[in-house]
């Protein structure tokens, strides 16, 4: 039953003091609140059923030959901003 809200009323005896019940009260205030939570429930729609799972698109990777340099000049020019870099660090330090 969690997750409903249900008012509590104030309960008001005959003789004039508030807050206080007999057992059979009580029995009845707690029945009458079990079916008033089984109605709630009753009228609430059912959650809608989950989405169906849906599969990943294929991405097609298209490699045109000629765009990029030969890899061994890029690898020569790579190492060379390498060294570079580590002398200019070795200059920081």
């Amino acid at each position: 039953m969690s997750g409903v809200a249900i008012a509590v009323p104030e309960v008001s005896r005959r003789d004039g003091s508030t807050g206080e019940m007999s057992v059979e009260e009580a029995r009845k205030f707690v029945d009458d609140m079990l079916i008033q939570a089984q109605q709630q429930q009753a009228t609430q729609q059912p959650p809608p059923p989950p989405a169906p799972v849906r599969q990943p698109r294929p991405i097609e990777i298209v490699v045109e030959e000629g765009d990029s340099p030969p890899p061994s000049e890029n690898i020569d020019d790579l190492r060379t901003q390498v060294e570079a870099l580590e002398e200019e660090l070795r200059r920081l330090k």
